[in-house]
């Protein structure tokens, strides 16, 4: 094989698909020896899955809090569905927060009261993400509280983005008990 590869037939990544190219290239060119013939170019179809997998919802949800952690609005409005919900404490009640036009919104929240986010656990189960997650933010500092731990329920769709947001305060955790008592005195 001489040359760069045609677009076409160039593979998109992986290790697997390199060796079989590799393999493809070197068995064409030993069949082609000795024949004056050109070695025929490896054909190689790049498949994509018919729905995600377990790794690609861990994938869409760590991406999802970097992009928040970062203050990355488009960052985080590209992880979402166009007509993803989000619910999380009275802000956005079950029904409320619904389409990006809405959830930008809260994005754009988010990153004024400089979320902070770090994944304590993490658990998939086909398109369900479920995680604690440590929450800082202006709201905790200025109860003088350090973090909250929030449990997120994420949900993909088919085409890998966000369909569903779910964020509620874990009660088992002492502090964020405290920090939901201290909030609702107010």
């Amino acid at each position: 094989m001489h040359g760069p590869m045609p677009e076409r037939t160039r593979p998109k990544s992986g290790i697997a698909t390199s060796v079989a190219i590799a393999f493809l290239a070197i068995g064409g060119a030993l069949a082609a020896c000795g024949t004056g013939e050109k070695a025929p170019t490896p054909t190689i179809e790049a498949r994509q899955p018919a729905s995600p997998i377990s790794a690609d919802v861990a994938a869409v949800f760590r991406a999802f809090v970097d992009a928040v952690n970062r203050g990355d609005r488009p960052g985080v409005e590209g992880l979402l569905a166009p007509n993803a919900t989000w619910e999380r404490g009275p802000q956005c009640a079950p029904g409320q927060c619904v389409g990006l036009a809405r959830l930008g919104q809260e994005i754009a929240r988010d990153i004024a009261n400089h979320h902070r986010l770090d994944i304590l656990s993490l658990d998939v189960s086909g398109t369900t993400a479920t995680a604690r997650v440590d929450l800082r933010n202006e709201q905790t500092r200025s109860a003088g509280i350090e973090r909250i731990v929030q449990i997120f329920t994420v949900t993909t769709a088919a085409d890998g983005k966000i369909a569903s947001f779910r964020a509620v305060n874990d009660l088992t955790d002492p502090v964020t008990a405290s920090f939901n008592e201290q909030r609702s005195r107010q």
